[in-house]
């Protein structure tokens, strides 16, 4: 290397490859960066992704409204239940009375007879629903009535006996006799007539409780028009009062 300040090459050319490298070699960095993150698979990603968060909430909805759906029935069921217990006979007793009570002073009142027809109708459902339910013993076997609790545990006690009867078939093993195999057969025979029976009786239940509910509402409907008539006229006999105190105010008017 010579002895002087000039080099091998020129340095301001080799300042200009490297700023004009740099450069390049900065603008395919942003550009591979770009590519990258703009790849196919990344969009397919990203929509999975909200896809998957979609999906999250809809079963989230779904749930909330099984759970929902599961509570409505149950409230609908215990009104229901309640509705078939009737109306309680002292407040029947109590409108009724109070009814009277506004005819004897001389109010005009709606006749009472349709209603207490009613109301017996209501007790007589009531009672039949509770036989069904509870069942009823009587001299007569064609008037007594197996109740809809007894087939349940009939049903229930002959499911167990099934089940206990399999179990020794399993611990036996090979060494089940001919009497095992007809006792598990009894026994699943005996299971289908008591669901059979059990059946019935859950509509026979239903039936009953169905007419109580149709009883109560046509009762609660003639209170409904008692209450609506007693609107009526107690409206009409305002009117009356109004157009007579007008009347009143003209003579008073009149004779000053």
């Amino acid at each position: 290397m010579p002895a002087t300040e000039q080099t091998w090459r020129d340095g301001k050319l080799l300042h200009k490859v490297f700023g004009v490298t740099s450069l390049l070699l900065l603008i395919a960095t942003i550009w591979m960066f770009a590519k990258d993150h703009d790849r196919e698979w990344k969009q397919y990603q990203d929509t999975a992704r909200k896809v998957d968060i979609i999906n999250t909430e809809w079963r989230t909805l779904q749930y909330d409204t099984e759970a929902w759906h599961r509570e409505h029935e149950a409230l609908q069921e215990r009104v229901r239940q309640t509705q078939a217990q009737g109306i309680d006979p002292k407040l029947i007793q109590a409108f009724i009375l109070e009814v009277e009570n506004a005819g004897d002073a001389g109010l005009p009142v709606r006749d009472l007879t349709r209603l207490n027809a009613m109301n017996d109708s209501l007790n007589v459902a009531v009672s039949e629903a509770r036989d069904v339910r509870n069942g009823r013993n009587a001299d007569d076997e064609n008037e007594a009535i197996t109740s809809y609790n007894e087939r349940k545990l009939a049903a229930e006690r002959a499911r167990v006996q099934l089940d206990e009867a399999r179990q020794q078939i399993e611990q036996a093993g090979k060494k089940v006799d001919e009497a095992a195999e007809a006792k598990v057969a009894e026994l699943e025979e005996a299971l289908d007539a008591a669901e059979e029976e059990l059946q019935l009786a859950e509509k026979e239940v239903m039936d009953a409780e169905a007419s109580v509910i149709r009883q109560r509402k046509l009762l609660l409907s003639e209170m409904d028009n008692i209450v609506a008539f007693a609107k009526y006229e107690e409206s009409d006999r305002l009117k009356t009062r109004k157009f007579e105190s007008a009347n009143l105010d003209k003579a008073k008017a009149d004779l000053d």
